[in-house]
C-alpha cells in the first residue's frame, strides 16, 4: 500500500511519538497481535529523520550506513531482534544512538523489534 504525503506524514508521526490520537501499529497486550509493521511506512521514515544525516556516503560514522533498505538490513538479524545490532544501538534505558540527540521514544523503539521479529521484510 502506498501511503500519500499526508499519509506518510502521519505515519512518521505516530512512529516518532507525536500528534494526538494517532496510533502506529502496537499491540496494547500481549495477548493482541501485533499488525505487521512496514518498511517504508514506517522503519524508513524514522531513519530518514534521525539516523541518515550520519549514517550515509563515504563518511558514514563507523562505517554505518543506513540510507537503504540494502544498508540497513546489514545491521539486522531478521527474526530476532536482540540479536540485531541496529536495535541494540537504538533500544534499552540508555540507547546509544542517535547520538547527541533524545533517544527515540519507546513506541519507536517498539515498532523497530515488532519489524525485525516480523522478519525485517522490505515492505
Amino acid at each position: 500500500m502506498k501511503l500519500g504525503v499526508v499519509g506518510a506524514a502521519a505515519s512518521l508521526a505516530a512512529a516518532l511519538g507525536c500528534g494526538g490520537g494517532s496510533k502506529a501499529p502496537v499491540a496494547a497486550s500481549p495477548a493482541e497481535a501485533v499488525q505487521e509493521v512496514s518498511f517504508s511506512a514506517f522503519i524508513a521514515p524514522v531513519l530518514a529523520t534521525k539516523c541518515v544525516r550520519c549514517h550515509t556516503g563515504e563518511r558514514a560514522a563507523d562505517g554505518v550506513k543506513l540510507a537503504s533498505y540494502e544498508e540497513v538490513i546489514e545491521h539486522v538479524v531478521p527474526g530476532d531482534a536482540d540479536s540485531s545490532h541496529l536495535y541494540e544501538m537504538i533500544s534499552g534505558p540508555q540507547p546509544k544512538m542517535p547520538k547527541g540527540s533524545a533517544a527515540l521514544p519507546e513506541r519507536t523503539q517498539q515498532l523497530f523489534r515488532d519489524w525485525i521479529n516480523q522478519g525485517a521484510k522490505n515492505n
